[in-house]
Order: structure tokens, then C-alpha cells, then sequence
């Protein structure tokens, strides 16, 4: 019991983020990349993972109004990365100068909707394609100069924004992955939404995935977004996942953190394995090896087997009395994440489950050592004496 005491106190430790008195938090960084797309410099709000490390790759986030929103998006997607319910990833964050210009398409023709009408009547600038074109031309090479990236993009655009995002996704194939529109502006008619997606469903796509969320609006915003769902059901674009979902107790501004939060899950909910109690009693970790084999082939790129999923098969294979096998899943465990404490803890409890004290001892000493190495906190370092110790006395 000491030693399951133990191992929960060491993870906790692990999970938790250690701050010194007056050290400053940075959450990000700002700058600003000069584009001659636009004729202007556009600042940027860039958040990466507590440390970049030189040999992973990250898959990117963009996210429009960075102004407005980066703080918000910023903590979520750190708070579903330290919980490991999304991959790794950065979000960069693009402010804008001018809305309008920048997120709703050209007006060719009579204005068919209230902001169609709108722009027509103020003589307003629109030029959504340019914009595209300074994120492909520019923004996009910048970014993957600069940091390690995987070709996985996700685009969050919020009220105007989400308008920029679908019209995006209409137009220019694969410039996203995925896309996070929360409560577009509702520029379409129904006619021109469905004429939309039947160009899309001309030219299938690869895996693009839609995420929509629609608040409390009302009016044209929710008429504009359940057209948009009834579009889709009736078109059916092959290649496009897509989910709409409504807070209708939430407001405009307020549906952006629970849009985030729940949207990315599901936007990158392929990536993570469920254990079942059927693999659990009758299968082995071959078969989530197999399925992230088959999802790297599909993404393009290779996706490593989130810790907790090892660890989860174990303890249920554990729970199902078939300590054999998840001896054998933590040993896999400990291959993929040889450097990292945690991986040999566990595999020293799955050996303690057998009675096997002297591999139990072996590991727990190498996950001491491993955490020596990278200078853990010494709470952590004193949690995993105590297990060697604790195991050296059942020899």
C-alpha cells in the first residue's frame, strides 16, 4: 500500500509545475512578420510547449483575433496538452487591422444577406483572398522556418473570422486540416452555401475536419449555421468530417471557451486510443501499436503513442488478471519513453504485481536515476528512494 501511496504521490509530483517566488510567467511570445501580401506589419502571439525540444515536431494552431482571444486559447490547449488530450502542438496567433477587409469575401453582385447588405451599403473593403494568400505566401513559410512543424493545421476564427475560416475551407483545398469556427457570421444565402459545398464534393478532400458551434445569437448568425448543418447533411462531401454544436446558454463572446476546449478534443479525437475491457481481457498492446501505425499512414506523419494509453492497457490488463501481458505493455512502454522516470516507475510496479522484487528493483532504480539525470525536484527524487528502499527490504 506504501509503494501505491508512493507511486501516486511521484505522478502527481510529476504533473504539477513548479514556480520559484518572483520567477516571471511567460506565456507566449509576441512579434511580427512584414508582409508585403498585405503592405503591413501584422503582429503575432506565438505559444509553444514549456520546452521545445530539438528532435519533436509540433502541429500547429493558428488562431485569428489573437488580440482577443490568444489568452483564452492559449491556456486551454496547454491545459489539453499537460493532460495529454491532444498532441503536442503551438498556437500562433494573428491580429488584424482591418476585420472586414481581411475576413469576408469579395461582394460580386447584389448582397443576398444581412452582411452582404451591410458591406454594400458602407462601401467597405473586402478581400478575404488576400488574406489567404498572406498566410500561404507568407505567414505558413515563416512559421516553418522557424520551428519544427508537422503539416497538421488547424484554423480557430470566431464571428467574422469563422465566416474567413468557411470560406477557406470552400475555396483553397488542404490549407487547413481542421477547422474551428465558433458562431460564424452568416454571409451565405442557403443557395450559395449548397453551391459551395457541391464544389467541395467535385474535388474530395483529405480528412478536412469542420468543428461549428453556434451561442445564443439567434437571428442570422443561428439561421446562417443551422443552413449550413442542413447543407452539409444534404451534400455530404466526401472526405470532410463535421460536427455542429450549440450552447445556447452561452453569448457570443462566452461560447469561445467551451468551443475550444470541447472543438479541439474532437477535432483530435482519432489521435488518442480507447481501451476497452474487451482489448483489455483478449487483446495486447500490438493492437494500439498497430492503430497508431495505421493513423501516422493516414496523417502523414508519425504519432506517438500517448503515455497514459500504456499505462491505462496495463492497469487493466492487471485488473483482468493477465499481469503476463501487461508486463509485456509496460516493457513496450518503457521502449517508447526510455528517457522518461515515469515509464520505468511503472513497469517496477507491474513487476511488484508479480513479486518479482529484483526487476522491481532494477526499474525503480532507473527511473531514480533518470530523474537524477534531469535534475527532477527533490520531492520526486526523494518519492523514488523511498520505493527503492522499500523494495530492497522484500528481498
Amino acid at each position: 500500500m506504501k509503494i501505491l501511496k508512493l507511486g501516486f504521490l511521484f505522478f502527481t509530483l510529476m504533473a504539477s509545475l513548479t514556480v520559484t517566488a518572483n520567477e516571471p510567467l511567460n506565456f507566449g511570445e509576441k512579434a511580427s512578420i512584414e508582409s508585403n501580401v498585405l503592405g503591413e506589419t501584422r503582429p503575432l502571439w506565438i505559444y509553444t510547449p514549456d520546452k521545445l525540444e530539438d528532435n519533436k515536431r509540433y502541429n500547429v494552431v493558428y488562431l485569428l483575433d489573437a488580440g482577443e482571444h490568444y489568452f483564452t486559447v492559449a491556456g486551454v490547449l496547454k491545459s489539453l496538452i499537460d493532460n495529454e488530450q491532444i498532441p503536442n502542438l503551438m498556437l500562433v496567433g494573428v491580429e488584424t487591422t482591418n476585420r472586414p477587409r481581411d475576413y469576408f469575401p469579395s461582394l460580386n453582385g447584389e448582397a443576398t444577406t444581412i452582411p452582404q447588405q451591410f458591406i454594400a451599403d458602407k462601401h467597405i473593403e473586402t478581400n478575404a483572398d488576400n488574406f489567404v494568400q498572406f498566410l500561404k505566401m507568407e505567414l505558413f513559410p515563416y512559421i516553418e522556418k522557424k520551428y519544427k512543424t508537422y503539416p497538421n493545421k488547424t484554423l480557430i476564427g470566431h464571428s467574422n473570422a469563422g465566416t474567413f475560416a468557411l470560406h477557406a475551407f470552400y475555396n483553397y483545398p488542404d490549407l487547413f486540416n481542421n477547422y474551428l469556427i465558433v458562431s460564424p457570421n452568416a454571409w451565405w444565402t442557403p443557395e450559395q452555401i449548397n453551391q459551395n459545398l457541391s464544389n467541395v464534393a467535385k474535388q474530395p478532400r483529405n480528412n478536412e475536419s469542420l468543428y461549428i458551434t453556434i451561442a445564443s445569437e439567434g437571428g442570422h448568425f443561428y439561421s446562417g449555421v443551422m443552413n449550413l448543418a442542413a447543407q452539409l447533411e444534404a451534400v455530404q462531401p466526401k472526405g470532410v468530417n463535421w460536427q455542429i454544436k450549440q450552447y445556447p446558454t452561452r453569448t457570443h463572446m462566452s461560447a469561445i471557451l467551451p468551443a475550444v476546449t470541447e472543438g479541439m478534443e474532437a477535432l483530435f479525437k482519432d489521435m488518442y486510443f480507447n481501451v476497452t475491457p474487451e482489448l483489455a481481457k483478449y487483446s495486447g498492446v500490438n493492437a494500439v501499436l498497430d492503430y497508431y501505425k495505421e493513423l501516422s499512414k493516414k496523417m502523414g506523419y508519425t504519432i506517438a503513442v500517448p503515455m497514459d494509453t500504456f499505462v491505462e492497457l496495463a492497469e487493466k490488463q492487471i485488473e483482468y488478471a493477465r499481469k503476463e501481458q501487461a508486463i509485456s505493455t509496460l516493457q513496450v512502454f518503457t521502449k517508447h519513453y526510455s528517457d522518461h522516470a515515469y515509464s520505468h516507475m511503472k513497469l517496477a510496479q507491474g513487476y511488484e504485481s508479480l513479486k518479482n522484487y529484483q526487476l522491481a528493483l532494477g526499474s525503480y532504480e532507473k527511473a531514480l536515476e533518470i530523474a537524477t539525470q534531469q535534475k527532477r525536484e527533490p520531492m520526486i527524487l526523494d518519492a523514488l528512494q523511498d520505493m527503492v528502499n522499500a523494495t530492497k527490504t522484500k528481498l
